[in-house]
């Protein structure tokens, strides 16, 4: 537990560092440079009448990562957990990955900006500190989930095979095709009208220096969807033979805390509706593939129920698992 401590006073200083240091530095041809922070983009947010926006920044940029660490922190103390202590565990770190926000949102400006001679963008250590106190703390809850023997509770939708097949069918189209269409494009007439899939989004992180946050993105946004993906594949093929999944199947659940899609979506939406007074931007139609991706997900949520999903036969009903 010492360490665990140890880890997360030294996130709680990153995330106390963060508030106060920049982020990028953004420079607009005959306005000068001027500096991103996070107690800033509240500020533009409120400014332009994006009150919910603003409060949405605050949650979970500003007050839940530090409120995450106390919980921990007084976590770690309980060498014997009770149930109250798991549910607050689980959930602390369900919410954990919704701190990065603010990181994607710094990201868009640094990819919108590459390769244009107009606007430029250029990392400052503030997305670093911000970012590494929140994978840190992401981290910590980790060795502390399995120090005590806590899993995510499963989650499974029974549902007759046919439907299975069709949604995950559906889920993996729609995340290939997120992959492979731009989501965004810059319309302004003073620049290159470029369009972004995901892969070209973040190749433009690498291209503007930030090759550490592509990195972690790619993470969230790439591979730990495509292993959800395949793992509940893999548990629905299983079911249908009347078999038990592999054993790493199970890791499905404890990799959907890093999967951040459905934080990719709102922090686009922010930018859509805030990056006006950097450039002009449109949605494209990855943005379906995404909202379609991610409406699945929240179905399966709604209709599932906790435990294990029954195995049957084709005729019986099977479990089907979050996709995304």
């Amino acid at each position: 537990m010492v360490t665990i401590r140890r880890f997360l006073l030294l996130s709680f200083s990153l995330n106390a560092a963060a508030l106060f240091l920049p982020f990028v530095d953004v420079s607009v041809a005959l306005q000068g440079t001027d500096t991103y922070t996070l107690l800033r983009s509240v500020t533009l947010l409120w400014d332009v009448d994006l009150y919910v926006l603003a409060v949405v920044v605050v949650a979970f940029s500003i007050v839940f990562p530090f409120a995450k660490l106390a919980v921990l922190l007084h976590l770690t103390f309980h060498e014997r957990p009770t149930g109250s202590d798991r549910r607050w565990l689980l959930r602390v770190e369900a919410l954990g990955k919704w701190s990065m926000i603010d990181v994607f949102i710094v990201c868009f400006i640094l990819a919108l900006t590459n390769d244009q001679f107009f606007v430029g963008a250029t990392p400052r250590p503030g997305i670093y500190a911000f970012l590494a106190a929140i994978i840190l703390s992401m981290f910590c809850g980790e060795l502390l989930a399995r120090r005590w023997g806590v899993e995510p509770e499963p989650r499974g939708a029974r549902m007759p095979a046919p439907v299975g097949f069709a949604i995950l069918l559906l889920a993996t189209l729609a995340w290939l095709g997120l992959l492979a269409v731009p989501f965004l494009q810059i319309q302004d007439w003073l620049l290159k009208k470029t369009a972004f899939t995901v892969v070209t989004f973040l190749g433009a992180l690498f291209s503007q220096g930030a090759p550490v946050a592509a990195v972690v993105l790619a993470g969230g946004l790439i591979f730990a969807p495509a292993f959800e993906l395949v793992a509940t594949w893999v548990a629905w093929a299983s079911a249908r033979r009347d078999r038990e999944p592999p054993g790493w199947v199970s890791g499905r659940d404890k990799v959907r805390h890093w999967s951040m899609l459905n934080v990719f979506l709102v922090a686009l939406l922010i930018f859509l509706a805030e990056g006006e007074s950097l450039m002009t931007v449109a949605p494209r139609n990855g943005l379906i593939f995404l909202s379609v991706l991610l409406a699945i997900d929240i179905s399966l949520y709604f209709v599932s129920r906790r435990g294990e999903g029954a195995k049957g036969s084709a005729a019986d009903p099977e479990p089907a698992d979050r996709a995304g």
